[in-house]
């Protein structure tokens, strides 16, 4: 055991011995959380994290690293312990407040709310490290939960050996280009004979790698690349999903709440004059800005049942992400009393972003196309904490790593007006964002 580990390992030893007689008194159904203030001089230790999921926020300074599952379950469960009903007690300090991670399946499946509770979690709220400690009352002795709590916070905190550079052995596009045009073609003469308004294609890129990835350092170079992007990696289905969304679906504070209105896309190069000139022809494309206003239209129209007041910029500006840019335009509201993060998160889901518009009729028409989802692509993230407040974001930009093999995904809003050509480029763009962390593409 290194110095570092050693020492933040006995602090939280002593921290959970001081709780002690708290903890006993333990009663059966309740779920309890210590919070844990971690000294000053424990920055400079808490690098290179491990773990089983990890929610890296870098415009914010915010930072969560987790392990193990101290409950989950449905939404009506989460519920439960999020309510005032006290089955969810919290210890210790009170600047750090326990969190649930959730999430919601693909746009194109049945939208069941699903949660945990890590029960090691060390949160970042810029230079304040804190330990949450989590454990539903299950007959155990305090002194066998202590001891799962320390093993877990040390796996956290052991840095993982250095490993070489992830590297594609083969890959496969599904559908194929060609299939994949014809669906795009297919959808919008269903657009111009007026069956919706729009629909979003997606398409998957397989990848066999040469060796097994660590999802926690792909999160870093993830998040290294995408400073305005949530990165995080969460377990899923046997497997990672891996992801640097660009979207905030809902972010809560208090009764405060912002969603983005992201659509509409272009290549971003990193150089002005190019860049210059696609941010203009973007802002000026007709079908650009009638599939952005759709989706802002889409979000502004569900917001106005929860929120007292809705604001919203009267023209979109510019979001600048590594490989592409789109058009964005942010909405804020004052949410009305009793609504809760979990109430927006599943009402904006999925948004015209990711389904299309109307709703129903494009996801139907995504199913006649045959066009299935996984690895939580075009799903929703998220975190909410015992206050309820907290953030959720929509899955893109987006891989599911499963020992050697991995999915990547990525999807463009087909309109009446689209060319298929194009419309593949883009997509080409948005899977650039994940090729990248990757040696041989």
């Amino acid at each position: 055991m290194n110095a570092n580990l050693h020492g933040i390992s006995g602090f939280l030893e002593r921290a959970i011995a001081a709780s002690g007689e708290t903890l006993a008194t333990l009663a059966p159904g309740e779920l309890v959380s210590l919070a844990i203030a971690l000294p000053e001089s424990a920055e400079a230790r808490c690098q290179g994290l491990s773990g089983d999921c990890r929610w890296v926020s870098p415009p914010t300074g915010r930072a969560f690293y987790a392990a193990g599952k101290a409950v989950e379950g449905s939404r009506d469960e989460l519920d439960r312990l999020l309510s005032e009903e006290g089955v969810w007690r919290r210890i210790g300090d009170g600047s750090a407040s326990p969190l649930a991670f959730f999430t919601l399946p693909p746009a194109t499946a049945t939208q069941d709310l699903s949660f945990f509770v890590p029960r090691v979690l060390f949160r970042r709220e810029g230079t304040a490290w804190n330990v949450v400690l989590s454990a539903a009352h299950d007959g155990r002795a305090l002194q066998e939960i202590a001891s799962d709590w320390l093993g877990l916070a040390a796996a956290i905190l052991s840095q993982a050996e250095p490993v070489g550079e992830a590297r594609i052995e083969r890959s496969q596009a599904s559908p194929d280009e060609a299939t994949w045009k014809t669906r795009v073609a297919e959808t919008s003469a269903a657009i111009r004979d007026g069956r919706f308004d729009k629909a979003v294609l997606a398409r998957r890129l397989a990848l066999r790698l040469a060796e097994p990835v660590d999802p926690n350092r792909l999160v870093d170079r993830l998040a290294a690349a995408n400073a305005g992007s949530n990165v995080f990696s969460l377990p899923h289905g046997g497997g990672h999903v891996v992801a640097a969304s660009p979207e905030r679906l809902a972010v809560k504070k208090g009764r405060d709440i912002l969603s983005d209105g992201l659509a509409g896309t272009a290549r971003h190069a990193g150089e002005a004059p190019a860049d210059d000139a696609a941010e203009a022809a973007l802002f000026a494309s007709a079908k650009e800005r009638r599939e952005h206003a759709i989706v802002v239209d889409a979000i502004a129209a569900d917001l106005e049942d929860f929120c007292e007041t809705l604001e919203r910029p009267s023209a979109p500006g510019f979001m600048h992400l590594s490989r592409v840019t789109h058009l964005w335009t942010p909405l804020s509201g004052r949410l009305k009393p009793g609504v809760g993060l979990l109430d927006v998160a599943e009402r904006l889901h999925p948004t015209p972003a990711v389904s299309g518009f109307p709703r129903e009729t494009a996801i139907a028409w995504l199913k006649e196309l045959g066009e299935e989802r996984d690895g939580l692509y075009s799903g929703v993230a998220g975190w909410v904490d015992a206050d309820g407040d907290g953030e959720a974001a929509v899955v893109l930009r987006t891989a599911f790593f499963a020992g050697r093999e991995a999915s990547l995904w990525a999807g463009a809003g087909i309109m009446a007006q689209s060319d298929p050509a194009a419309e593949w480029m883009e997509t080409e763009m948005k899977l650039a964002t994940m090729l990248d962390l990757f040696a041989d593409k």
